[in-house]
């Protein structure tokens, strides 16, 4: 009998093994909810803001980072209204919308 294919054994496992060969660490469960400042955080905040100043000298200050996670957010929030307004991002409805001319945009 076969392994069953699983998200866990194709995706999340693979993923973690290649961010271990990156040098990343793995953080416990209690760590992340530390980082994400409870349940409902979507992001280590604080490691973010470190790291895009880090990345960004000179363009993305301290005072900046706070704005900066602010949008990114309220992408969770808006993405969650999205069904509401094209019932096939949420897989109930296909979509029958086609490219319009070359450049492929969608109507």
């Amino acid at each position: 009998m076969s392994n069953p294919i699983t998200e866990s054994s194709t995706v999340q496992s693979p993923l973690i093994r290649y961010a271990e060969e990156a040098g990343w660490t793995p953080l416990s469960a209690q760590e992340a909810l530390s980082l994400r400042q409870g349940e409902g955080g979507l992001l280590f905040g604080r490691v973010l803001a470190e790291k895009l100043v880090e990345f960004n000298p000179g363009f993305i200050t301290e005072d900046k980072t706070v704005d900066v996670i602010r949008r990114i957010e309220s992408v969770r929030t808006r993405s969650k209204a999205m069904p509401k307004f094209w019932p096939g991002c949420a897989g109930s409805k296909a979509s029958t919308t086609r490219p319009s001319g070359a450049n492929g945009m969608w109507r």
